[in-house]
């Protein structure tokens, strides 16, 4: 899905139930269910870790740098709420 949206401005929250169908061993990363971009470049995102990362787990795409992961896994073949928070400079991401 793609949607035009006003600005953000520096504090905003994405939250979403996403479910795992990919295997953490087939490519780099297993999927992204969500990226905020300008133009062509990824100012924000959410990512699920592969052969990259922490295999499974959360991963922010923050502003220009490599996604960094979390430590809980999302389980395979299985729904989750996952959560984006961005407070200024700050990135929280929340799993169920």
């Amino acid at each position: 899905m793609t949607a035009k949206l006003p600005e953000l401005g520096e504090k905003y929250s994405v939250e979403l139930w996403l479910w795992n169908g990919f295997p953490a061993d087939v490519r780099d990363w297993a999927g992204t269910p969500f990226t905020l971009t300008a133009g062509d470049t990824v100012c924000d995102g959410l990512a699920l870790g592969g052969k990259k990362g922490t295999p499974n787990a959360l991963a922010a795409l923050a502003k220009d740098g490599e996604p960094v992961s979390g430590k809980a896994a999302v389980p395979f073949r299985g729904w989750v709420h996952a959560a984006f928070v961005r407070d200024g400079e700050t990135v929280r991401l929340y799993l169920s």
